[in-house]
């Protein structure tokens, strides 16, 4: 029954731009997949690293905001950062979402100012504070 109405629902309601990853004119290379492995082990790190690990490339990460205003990654596939353009952004629209300017700024500044801060307190919290050991190393 589930599936029928997710399956209605999509009927109804498709996907307006079903995984176009050439909608900004980022390129599929190794540095895109570089980028996404980056992106989903920054999210997983906290889980999967040691706290100095993770602390270490939030910070680096953070540093290249502060130092050259923009994300060297994005440069290597080809993802134009103009117009508050993110690589969150770039994902979330390849699958269909739509943002207005004034959220892809929002989006823009919360990814370049506070997010890695955020993800640092919640690593030191995690491992810390809490005590649970990175599953990995």
């Amino acid at each position: 029954m589930c599936q029928f109405k997710i399956y209605s629902y999509l009927a109804k309601n498709p996907i307006k731009n079903p995984i176009n990853m050439s909608t900004q004119g980022s390129t599929l290379n190794t540095a895109f997949w570089l980028h996404l492995l980056l992106l989903i082990a920054g999210w997983t790190g906290p889980f999967l690293f040691s706290w100095y690990i993770m602390v270490t490339g939030y910070t680096l990460i953070f540093l290249q905001f502060l130092v050259f205003k923009k994300c060297l990654v994005n440069d290597m596939h080809d993802l134009d950062d103009a117009n508050y353009y993110t690589f969150y952004t770039f994902l979330f629209e390849s699958v269909g979402m739509t943002f207005t300017q004034a959220q892809k700024k929002q989006i823009f500044i919360f990814v370049r100012r506070p997010l890695y801060l955020i993800l640092i307190a919640f690593t030191l919290f995690w491992q810390l504070y809490l005590g649970f050991a990175p599953l990995l190393f």
